[in-house]
């Protein structure tokens, strides 16, 4: 019996190993992917100075879903506060669509925004600008960019 915990353990933790290693593949992919910042502010503040952020570049804020608290009222106490706000400028979008439709995927653009320890994390998925067409891979560095500086601005 002891034989088969044992391997049985064994075997767990290859598995383990393995998806441990995995994942810290995936991760060491997704910096380029992801757009982050950690701020010392509430999250409240980070909120509304995102949401500030992207009013004064032209973005108009389409959504916010409050993850956090329908986390909560399921018993969850992992992420209070955790929010994602979805935002878009239109112009730009336009662009980077008419170049590239399969690129709304991506839209709106969301800014997750959520506690990790004694900081509040803002992050985003950035827009591929390796597309193959010219204006497609201009608008999405131009998305990028903004978002990034959004991001920025709300973190300060």
């Amino acid at each position: 019996m002891s034989c088969i915990a044992s391997s049985r353990q064994c075997a767990c933790r290859l598995v383990a190993g393995g998806l441990l290693s995995l994942l810290l593949v995936a991760c060491g992919s997704q910096a380029d992917e992801v757009i982050m910042e950690r701020s010392d502010k509430t999250l409240d503040e980070v909120l509304f100075d995102l949401e500030f952020a992207a009013s004064t570049r032209n973005f108009v804020i389409t959504g916010r879903t409050q993850f956090g608290e329908a986390l909560e009222s399921r018993g969850v106490n992992t992420l209070p506060g955790a929010t994602v706000i979805q935002m878009c400028d239109l112009d730009l979008v336009t662009t980077l669509l008419e170049a590239k439709p399969d690129l709304i995927r991506y839209m709106p653009c969301r800014v997750a925004v959520y506690p990790d320890g004694d900081e509040v994390v803002a992050s985003s998925l950035r827009v591929p600008e390796d597309n193959g067409d010219e204006r497609a891979d201009t608008a999405a560095r131009r998305l990028n960019e903004t978002m990034h500086a959004i991001i920025r601005e709300g973190v300060e």
